[in-house]
């Protein structure tokens, strides 16, 4: 399997998935650099870099950002969300001495949570409240209001930052500290703050999100697929890696309802035009045994590629229902 990155005709990047020949059951990944990158590689090979100085992460990020013509902010949410929150208070201890015991893109992830905290310090609302009072730039009320009302849906409290302590803050003027919260709740704080927080900030978004359905109930994670469709709809990107038909079930259900033709208003009705998805600007992979194949038919995802157990209980139900129609 090869798989190509080209900007402009010129590739940048091809990534190869092969046999290892010396084990039958083993496959590595290899790849080729393009002109562009060896060119940027070699430019830089000689330059004094600092880790830990920020001007010096900014400046590099910057020239690749550059190099690759890449419009969007990228970010990076991680599985296992849950368990970093657990560790909240001591995320900076973690952080810091992180280098070889997680890799890099958790780490990002932890110090892009650990310094937005303060953000947050009275909630997306007071977020929204700080924005408008201290800024012209255009603000997608409609949007966030409808992330708004998906997150209080799916965590039943406000998220706040008070006096050191991440919280979720019940309407009854309690709170409960964010690692003492359920393990959906935990899984999912964050991802809404992020997604609210970037959608404020009006910066054309690329989120990667891994399972976004972890220790949700289907309810919860039916909202958490609306959620990522008010965000993508919002001129920005989502990748999402999933193994749940709920979630695949809605971006299924937010893919047909632009594709009806009926009047809008009507359509608007089931499904706010503010979630849909653009069918011509959407993909679906399914990957399997080391394979990848197109995972979108006729507009749709395929949703049963990972929803095979379904049939398979449904073939067993019927089975015993036939032993049970044969001993009367």
């Amino acid at each position: 399997m090869k798989i190509s990155c080209a900007q402009d005709g010129h590739v940048l990047l091809e990534v190869f998935l092969q046999p290892d020949p010396h084990d039958a059951y083993r496959n590595y990944v290899a790849f080729t650099l393009g002109e562009q990158i060896r060119e940027f590689v070699n430019r830089y090979e000689d330059h004094e870099y600092v880790w830990d100085v920020e001007q010096e992460r900014a400046e590099l990020w910057q020239a690749i950002q550059a190099m690759l013509d890449n419009p969007y902010h990228t970010v990076y949410i991680p599985a296992g969300r849950s368990t970093i929150t657990l560790l909240t208070d001591r995320l900076g201890a973690i952080i810091d001495g992180s280098e070889r015991l997680i890799d890099y893109c958790t780490r990002k992830y932890m110090s892009l949570t650990s310094d937005l905290r303060i953000r947050f310090r009275e909630g997306t609302r007071g977020l929204l409240d700080e924005a408008l009072h201290t800024t012209q730039a255009k603000v997608a009320k409609k949007e966030l209001q409808r992330l708004q009302q998906l997150m209080d849906s799916v965590l039943q409290g406000k998220y706040t930052y008070r006096m050191g302590e991440e919280r979720l803050e019940m309407p009854n003027h309690r709170y409960v500290k964010i690692n003492f919260a359920s393990s959906g709740q935990q899984e999912t704080v964050w991802v809404f703050n992020l997604l609210y927080y970037y959608m404020l900030s009006a910066k054309p978004t690329f989120i990667i999100i891994e399972e976004p359905e972890s220790h949700l109930f289907p309810d919860a994670q039916k909202m958490i697929a609306e959620a990522l469709g008010v965000f993508g709809h919002n001129k920005n990107r989502v990748l999402v890696t999933t193994h749940s038909p709920y979630i695949l079930g809605e971006f299924n259900n937010l893919l047909y309802a632009p594709q009806i033709e009926v009047s809008r208003a009507k359509v608007e009705k089931v499904i706010p035009q503010i979630e849909h998805l653009p069918v011509q600007e959407t993909a679906a992979f399914y990957l399997a045994q080391g394979k990848l194949q197109i995972a979108m038919e006729e507009g749709l995802i395929r949703n049963e590629l990972i929803d095979g157990a379904s049939d398979a209980i449904n073939e067993e139900m019927e089975r015993l229902l036939n032993l049970e129609e044969e001993a009367l």
